[in-house]
C-alpha cells in the first residue's frame, strides 16, 4: 500500500532541501562505499572476495551483529546474484534463520538492495520511522510485520521513481549511475534520522 504520509515527508524535504554539513558528509560517503561495493559486486564471486565482505559488514552491519554475519551470508547473497529473478526477501531471511538462527530481514534488504537498487529498497530503523503503520496486526510474526511494511516501501518507491527529488539527489552528489530506491532509501533515512 503507498504511504502518503512518506510521499507528504519527501515533498516537504524536497521543497525545504537543507541539509546539514554533517548529513552531506555521510551521504558522500554512503554514495562512495555504495559505488565501491556495486564495482566489487559485479567482480565476481564475493564469497571469495575479501575487500567487499569487509565494506559490506562496515557499511551495513551494526558493529554487535558483524561476528555473527556468518559466510552463510554471502554464499546466499552469491547464488542471488547468480540467479538474478525476482527475490522474496521473506524466504531468504528463513533460509538465514536456518544457518544463522536469526532472520536479520534488515540484511537481507541490504543484500537485495545492493542486487538490484531500482528494484529492490532497505528496511532500517530510520526508514521504517517514516513508513511505519498504525498497528502491528497482533496475529503477524515480526517477519511478517516486517515485510508488510516492506511492501509498503516497495509500492511508495514504485510510485515515486519519476520524483524530481531523485534527479535533484543525483546531480548534487554526483551519483547519476544510483537506482532510484538507493537514493529514495538514503532520503528517508535522513528524512527518519531527524524524526
Amino acid at each position: 500500500m503507498i504511504n502518503k504520509s512518506a510521499i507528504k515527508r519527501l515533498d516537504t524535504f524536497y521543497k525545504k532541501w537543507h541539509i546539514s554539513a554533517k548529513t552531506r558528509k555521510e551521504i558522500e560517503i554512503n554514495v562512495a562505499v555504495f559505488t565501491l561495493l556495486k564495482k566489487e559486486y559485479r567482480k565476481g564471486n564475493i564469497c571469495n572476495n575479501a575487500l567487499f565482505k569487509w565494506a559490506f559488514l562496515s557499511f551495513y552491519v551494526n558493529t554487535n551483529h558483524r561476528k555473527l554475519i556468518k559466510d552463510s551470508f554471502f554464499t546466499i547473497m552469491e547464488s542471488l546474484r547468480q540467479n538474478k529473478s525476482v527475490q522474496d526477501p521473506q524466504k531468504i531471511a528463513r533460509k538465514l534463520k536456518k544457518s544463522m538462527n536469526r532472520y536479520f530481514f534488515v540484511y537481507v534488504t541490504k543484500m537485495l538492495n545492493l542486487i538490484d537498487d531500482k528494484q529492490y529498497p532497505i528496511y532500517d530503523s530510520n526508514v521504517f520511522k517514516v513508513f511505519k503503520n498504525s498497528q502491528r496486526h497482533e496475529n503477524m510474526t515480526s517477519l511478517e510485520f516486517k515485510s508488510s511494511i516492506y511492501q509498503d516501501i516497495k509500492d511508495t518507491y514504485k510510485e515515486l521513481r519519476g520524483h524530481k527529488v531523485i534527479k535533484r539527489f543525483k546531480r548534487e552528489f554526483k551519483c547519476h549511475r544510483m537506482g532510484s530506491y538507493k537514493v529514495l532509501d538514503t532520503i528517508f533515512w535522513i528524512i527518519g534520522k531527524n524524526l
